[in-house]
């Protein structure tokens, strides 16, 4: 599904070219590929896209101390899941 659908994509504008980019550009394509997940901010007034918010997943390595110091016997592997913020931008209009 076209998660852009009836929004301004094009029109998104931020301090920092590669997210701008990178939403015109890759986003769909990594959601499609199951590489992050971008959540929209909308102006529901004229479509805008104020911001968004690229997800990804990640871990985190757990030292044997740290699992044993903080986990005891709960965890028993070595990286703990995550999720990561990717990219986040604000549009500067």
């Amino acid at each position: 599904m076209d998660y852009a659908t009836g929004y301004r994509i094009e029109e998104f504008q931020c301090s920092i070219a590669e997210y701008e980019s990178f939403l015109k550009e890759q986003a769909l394509e990594f959601q499609e590929l199951n590489i992050s997940r971008t959540f929209l901010l909308i102006n529901k007034m004229n479509a805008d896209i104020v911001a968004y918010m690229a997800l990804v997943s990640d871990s985190i390595r757990l030292s044997i101390d740290e699992r044993t110091t903080h986990f005891p016997e709960k965890i028993m592997f070595p990286n703990f899941p995550a999720i990561k913020i990717g990219k986040l931008a604000v549009s500067s209009i």
